[in-house]
């Protein structure tokens, strides 16, 4: 029995109804049955009874007496669930007038969550906005409630939103934006459409740049597009900054690093990174370019998106073919393992244990 067992048996309940339950859910009516013949096969009792040709369900005995259990299952879950998330150590509270949070703040908040990932949602503005939900739009059909950074809300502001979202005003639309939904509570997952947003093609990126900054080298845009992986603010911060520069150098250093005698060389070049999470973003999306461009010149193959060619000629003959891959792979990890927020100093040390350990070190 697990989570989904449960909620698949509560949403049941309340949608009195296998069809709509399935529709609630964002699955097929056969799934949804098995769910329940294997919940019911794994508690030895039937939970509820099938009528052909009826539109509503019925509980049996032991169905009535599970639901109580099954709410205080998913309670627990919620719970227990706490454990996954890191609070954000900043509380950003925001005392305003009506219009300005309507007009300006959406945009400051957006901004201001993007710089600052560890600030947070405080419960009571999730209250708020829960209260004036059900105010009736005036000019339109529909009312907006944009969420941007859901990422950021505490699991107390979520538990709060979610009540809106399980029976949300026909008037109402939310929109949650979230880095990663991965950090939202399993039941707020559940309760919305996910729908990816991808980025733009390099080619696409390269146009834009070449348009912001004239009189740059094309070869040299077109790595700021794959450094930066599409994100064309973040391409054009980079190259204004200097952090492209030093994303470029960095990288390369830390690939040649992993196959040089001296280990202390790797955590020499690692430590830079210790209070620069853009400079660390981008080193973390140029390596495995690197150790693709490697593999490809093993194969024979000419690089195309190469950040150093001259570093990944190198990589091609210091390391094997399993060993690129494996490093392919770690710092592909590495990537996941920043969305939780760990530590940036004990980050990087594991980092630098990892990527040593893939190289064979």
């Amino acid at each position: 029995m697990n989570y989904q067992d449960i909620k698949t048996f509560l949403t049941i309940v309340s949608s009195s109804s296998l069809s709509k339950a399935a529709e609630v859910l964002f699955v097929s009516q056969p799934a949804l049955s098995h769910r329940l013949s294997a919940l019911e096969e794994e508690l030895g009792t039937e939970l509820i009874i099938r009528k052909k040709g009826s539109r509503t369900l019925e509980l049996t005995d032991a169905g009535q007496r599970f639901v109580p259990l099954a709410r205080k299952w998913e309670q627990l879950w919620l719970e227990t669930s706490k454990i996954q998330y890191e609070k954000p150590q900043d509380i950003l509270r925001i005392a305003n007038v009506d219009s300005l949070n309507f007009y300006f703040m959406p945009q400051v908040i957006g901004s201001f969550l993007g710089k600052h990932k560890r600030c947070s949602f405080h419960i009571d503005t999730i209250r708020k906005l829960r209260d004036e939900a059900y105010i009736l739009p005036n000019e339109a059909n529909y009312r907006v409630g944009i969420l941007a950074g859901a990422q950021g809300m505490t699991t107390e502001a979520q538990n709060a939103l979610l009540k809106i979202l399980e029976e949300p005003p026909k008037h109402l639309l939310f929109i949650l934006t979230c880095e990663n939904r991965s950090q939202l509570l399993p039941t707020i997952r559940s309760r919305t459409v996910c729908l990816p947003l991808t980025g733009v093609t390099e080619d696409q990126a390269v146009t834009v740049l070449r348009e912001r900054l004239p009189g740059r080298p094309e070869e040299e845009l077109r790595r700021a597009a794959t450094v930066f992986g599409g994100v064309i603010g973040q391409a054009l911060q980079g190259l204004e900054d200097d952090t492209f520069r030093q994303v470029t150098t960095l990288a390369p250093a830390i690939a040649r690093a992993l196959t040089a005698s001296d280990e202390l060389e790797l955590l020499r070049l690692t430590n830079k990174m210790t209070k620069d999470k853009e400079t660390l973003t981008g080193v973390l999306t140029c390596l495995p370019l690197l150790f693709r461009d490697a593999l490809a010149c093993r194969y024979g193959t000419p690089s195309r998106i190469s950040v150093d060619p001259d570093c990944a000629e190198e990589l091609s003959h210091r390391l094997t073919r399993e060993q690129l891959a494996a490093l392919i792979d770690t710092v592909e990890d590495l990537q996941h393992a920043r969305v939780y927020n760990m530590n940036e100093a004990l980050f990087l040390t594991l980092m630098c244990s990892r990527l040593r350990q893939a190289a064979g070190k």
